[in-house]
C-alpha cells in the first residue's frame, strides 16, 4: 500500500497533463479555425489578402492592392501580463512630403504645445500632436474623414515618410473589425497623400 499512493498520484497527475494538453491544443484549433474565418472574410468582402505568419506573430499581404505588414509586438509583462503593441506597414512610395501625428501625452497636454498642423479640429486638436511638411499638403491630408477615422483609433501614432504609411498603437488589435478599420484607413491615407503630392498638385501647394 506504500507504493500504491505514489503510483497513483503520478498517474492523476500524468492524466491532469495529458487532458490539458488536449485542451491546448483544441484551443488552438479552434483559435486557427477563427483566424481562417476571419481571413476569409476579409478577402472576400473587402479586397484585403492576409496570411499569418506564426513565427514572426504577423499578417502580410496585400489591401486594396498594397503591399502590407501588420505585426503584434511585447512590451512588456507586468504582473505576470504579456502586453503586446500593433504595428502596422503600408507601402506607399512618397517623396518630398512626411507627416508625423501622435497622440498627445500629459506634458503636452499641460504645455499647450503645438504641431505646425493645426487643424482647427479642437477635439483633434486637443488628441494628437501633428508636425508635417509641407505644411500645406499636411492640412489637406488630414481632412475631416482622416481626423475622425484617427479620433475613433484612440491614442496612437500616424507616420508618413520615405516608402510607406506606419501606424503603432500600444495595444493588441487583433480582432477583425480592428485589422478591416485601421487597414482600409491607412489605404484611404495613402491615396489621399499621393493624390496631394502628385506633380501638379503638388508644386501648386508651394
Amino acid at each position: 500500500m506504500g507504493f500504491a499512493v505514489p503510483i497513483l498520484l503520478a498517474v492523476a497527475g500524468g492524466g491532469l497533463a495529458w487532458g490539458a494538453l488536449i485542451l491546448w491544443s483544441r484551443h488552438k484549433q479552434a483559435r486557427w479555425s477563427e483566424c481562417q474565418r476571419m481571413l476569409e472574410e476579409l478577402s472576400s468582402r473587402f479586397g484585403i489578402d492576409l496570411e499569418w505568419d506564426e513565427e514572426g506573430a504577423k499578417f502580410t499581404g496585400t489591401a486594396r492592392g498594397r503591399s502590407v505588414e501588420y505585426r503584434f509586438v511585447m512590451l512588456g509583462v507586468v504582473e505576470g501580463v504579456t502586453h503586446y503593441g500593433t504595428r502596422v506597414e503600408v507601402t506607399a512610395p512618397v517623396s518630398g512630403f512626411e507627416l508625423d501625428v501622435r497622440a498627445r501625452t500629459l506634458v503636452t497636454r499641460i504645455t499647450g504645445t503645438l504641431g505646425n498642423v493645426k487643424t482647427d479640429d479642437p477635439a483633434f486638436d486637443r488628441a494628437y500632436l501633428a508636425t508635417g511638411m509641407p505644411e500645406k499638403v499636411a492640412k489637406e491630408v488630414l481632412d475631416a474623414e482622416m481626423r475622425s477615422w484617427l479620433l475613433s483609433q484612440g491614442p496612437a501614432r500616424l507616420q508618413v515618410q520615405g516608402e510607406g504609411l506606419f501606424f503603432e498603437k500600444d495595444a493588441r488589435l487583433d480582432h477583425e473589425a480592428e485589422i478591416r478599420s485601421i487597414l482600409l484607413g491607412l489605404v484611404h491615407l495613402a491615396e489621399r497623400v499621393e493624390m496631394a503630392t502628385e506633380p501638379r498638385g503638388y508644386r501648386d501647394q508651394h
